[in-house]
């Protein structure tokens, strides 16, 4: 058989391997979203979405760039849905986005499912999406069994299975970070004016999908002087006078496109009350007279898109470092806990995949050792990194972005850690080839077992999860049964199984249920006439709702709770013990998914 028809057939079974993974992830994450009623962000970001393609108006969730929002709205172009452009919350109200949300899925004669399954495919584009890029990159720089190996890391994630699919912008923001970072890179090597183009154009689009995606231009500006110090002074000058005019070639392609996109959005969003909107919103951040705002930016037609994006990017800013409170490890107070993220990564991320990472590290560390790193010239350890220049990038990254995240007072989820993952994946699969390959102990039959045995616990970890990948923790959490103890909100319990509450009640035939539920979605839409609410959490008295007494609770009747309130207490600042400490020692009768635990009361 000749080369290029070996070549040739190498490529098919590739392509269909690949294809094969990602389509596995797609319908595993379309199978177990399908019963999931929409997540707290869902309801803000689907209307809004919907609100800018079809009015033209950015008057909600501000705090988020449109471009995720944008394409999970595309598909409800089809439908004849209706929208309240008549309600005070939408006319009246600054950033009445959940009201507007709850209204438009719930309250508007519109099929809340309906609209749920439509909005969420283009979040499975991204997801496969992004997967293929990782596979690329992998590819490109170890081989195609390594891409592979990464892809399989990838499309058996249980986090990204949980987001993926979901209308939130935390995997499209992954995928910004992947990108653009890997154009760069090119920029880096060969700064010529079409890979100019290319980073100017992929950092215009990260920025369009999540504010976080800012920390680029100091991670950039990092790359470029380290590039330059591996280089020789006389290259690195000459490197120097290539990356300034095209670094404010890159910045004038980031404007055009954040200027085009928001000025698109704000086309019927009248100017007046975009004013008056902005220093709403800031002052509430900031705890603030509106009238002692100045936001000028907004003002001056010219510069109004940009004014929106900069309102949107302070607002996430102030944000990222104001506490809210939470419950973690058994205590219930505000967020800022700088090992958060550290221990939600350790409890939230297979076992098998922290093992897989310890060897790649070790196999690292024992080339450096055993090739003597300290009696190396600093010119051969610079030939070195300039070599392995994405893996450098790629370490870097992964301890630049986690310095950030544990600085920061906003707890949400390891979701905020997920531009973390696909540069993990891809170190994993390169130190594990390394020691496939370079490492003479143990033999290589023990080693490919080894692997072999990892990545199976692996998959399995994943396809027992099915289909509650939201709540999924590790053995060392207790798993999925007793992951809700450690956190909840994104982590556990983000209102998803409300749908599967109603499925639940309408086969057992019950005609009563009380409901104590963390979430957005709406009871009602679900349960309709046997929904009875029962505020049994101190969280509601952050609303100004009165916590109800256990003892007057009507006993002879079924009680379902959300997860996020069963291990907490002392929302409302307090000191008080565990909310439901009452139901100690009952035994649920059944759960709702994962989230929602159902009691009988007698």
């Amino acid at each position: 058989m000749n080369s290029a028809k070996s070549n040739f057939i190498a490529k098919w079974w590739v392509r269909v391997l690949v294809t094969g993974l990602l389509g596995l992830m797609a319908m595993l994450a379309f199978l177990s979203v399908k019963d999931d009623s929409a997540t707290n962000d869902e309801i803000a970001h689907i209307a809004a979405g919907y609100s800018y393609l079809t009015q033209q108006d950015y008057r909600l969730n501000p705090e988020h760039p449109p471009l995720v929002k944008d394409l999970a709205a595309i598909p409800l172009l089809f439908f004849d849905l209706n929208f309240p452009l008549e309600h005070p919350s939408w006319t009246k109200a600054t950033n009445d986005q959940w009201g507007v949300g709850r209204l438009f899925l719930y309250f508007s004669g519109n099929d809340a499912d309906q609209i749920l399954f439509w909005a969420r495919l283009p979040m499975i584009f991204i997801l496969v999406a992004l997967g293929l890029f990782l596979f690329y990159w992998t590819k490109k720089i170890a081989g195609v069994w390594a891409g592979i190996f990464a892809l399989i890391l990838f499309v058996f994630s249980p986090t990204f299975l949980a987001h993926g699919r979901l209308v939130t912008t935390d995997v499209a923001a992954t995928l910004g970070f992947l990108v653009s970072i890997y154009f760069y890179l090119r920029f880096l090597r060969f700064p010529s004016w079409q890979n100019t183009l290319f980073v100017g154009v992929s950092l215009g689009i990260a920025l369009l999908l999540k504010f976080s995606l800012i920390v680029l231009f100091p991670f950039f500006l990092f790359l470029a002087a380290f590039f330059i110090w591996l280089n020789s002074k006389k290259e690195g000058k000459r490197l120097l006078k290539r990356y300034i005019p095209s670094s404010i070639a890159v910045v004038l392609f980031v404007f055009l496109i954040i200027g085009l996109v928001y000025g698109l959005h704000l086309i019927s969003y009248p100017a007046e009350k975009q004013v008056i909107d902005s220093k709403v919103i800031l002052a509430q951040a900031l705890g603030a007279d509106p009238a002692k705002v100045p936001f000028e930016f907004v003002e001056n037609s010219f510069v109004r898109p940009y004014g929106h994006y900069l309102m949107g990017l302070l607002r996430t800013l102030i944000r990222v470092e104001s506490p809210v409170r939470e419950y973690f490890l058994g205590v219930t107070g505000l967020s800022g806990w700088w090992y958060y993220f550290p221990v939600m990564y350790f409890f939230k991320v297979p076992l098998s995949l922290h093992l897989l990472l310890l060897i790649s590290i070790g196999t690292g560390l024992f080339f450096l050792f055993r090739n003597g790193i300290r009696g190396a010239s600093a010119e051969k350890i610079k030939q070195w990194l300039r070599n392995h220049l994405d893996e450098c990038a790629m370490f870097s990254f992964v301890i630049f972005y986690s310095a950030i995240a544990m600085s920061t007072e906003m707890n949400y989820g390891v979701r905020y850690l997920l531009p973390l993952f696909p540069f993990l994946y891809i170190l994993a699969a390169l130190g594990l080839k390394k020691w496939i390959r370079e490492v003479k102990f143990p033999p290589l039959k023990v080693k490919l077992l080894i692997l072999f045995l990892l990545g199976a616990w692996y998959v399995s970890s994943s396809v027992a999860a099915f289909p509650q990948y939201l709540s999924y923790y590790n053995e060392l959490a207790g798993g999925m049964e007793h992951g809700y103890k450690i956190a909840g909100y994104s982590d556990y319990d983000w209102g998803q199984d409300l749908k599967r509450l109603a499925q639940w009640t309408e086969k057992q035939g019950i005609e009563t249920i009380y409901l104590d539920f963390f979430g957005r979605a709406e009871p009602n839409y679900y349960l309709g006439s046997k929904y009875m609410p029962w505020r049994g959490s101190s969280w509601w008295e952050l609303y100004g709702i009165e916590k109800q007494n256990p003892r007057d609770f009507p006993r002879g009747n079924y009680l379902a709770v959300s997860a996020s309130f069963l291990p907490a207490g002392g929302w409302a600042q307090r000191g008080e013990g565990r909310d439901y400490a009452w139901l100690d020692g009952k035994d649920p009768v059944a759960k709702a998914g994962s989230s929602i635990f159902i009691y009988y009361i007698e």
